[in-house]
């Protein structure tokens, strides 16, 4: 008589975990990874935003005068009220307040998971 019992052994059993268990960690980490990657993309995208957002209200002050941009956004001066980002703070500079056109550089820093981030933009506006 034949024994012609079916499933699978003992020792199959586990060399299948054991394959299978660093293959689903490793996607676990591969899709953690992934999560912060794209979180701080979102951060990036919303750090030059802002700092479009002042330089579309530095083009609108320039309307009354490029004294009144350097009086409402005075050089190396943080601009208030953006709390978008982890400790976010805006600044506006430019080399010469006198200047036509006036080169501006604006900055925003901020911090990502405890690393301090930066990105500028610059551009530069003349009296309309």
């Amino acid at each position: 008589i034949k024994n012609q019992e079916r499933g699978f052994t003992l020792m199959e059993i586990v060399l299948a975990i054991a394959i299978l268990i660093p293959a689903v960690f490793a996607i676990i980490g591969a899709n953690h990874y992934t999560i912060r990657m794209a979180e701080s993309s979102r951060r990036v995208t919303t750090a030059i935003q802002d700092a479009h957002t002042v330089i579309e209200r530095i083009r609108n002050t320039s309307e009354q005068g490029l004294n009144q941009v350097t009086t409402t956004y005075p050089s190396g001066q943080a601009v208030a009220g953006f709390s978008n980002l982890p400790a976010e703070q805006i600044t506006v500079t430019y080399p010469n307040a006198s200047a036509d056109p006036l080169a501006i550089t604006v900055t925003v820093n901020w911090t990502d998971q405890g690393r301090a981030m930066s990105r500028s933009l610059s551009t530069q506006v003349t009296q309309r």
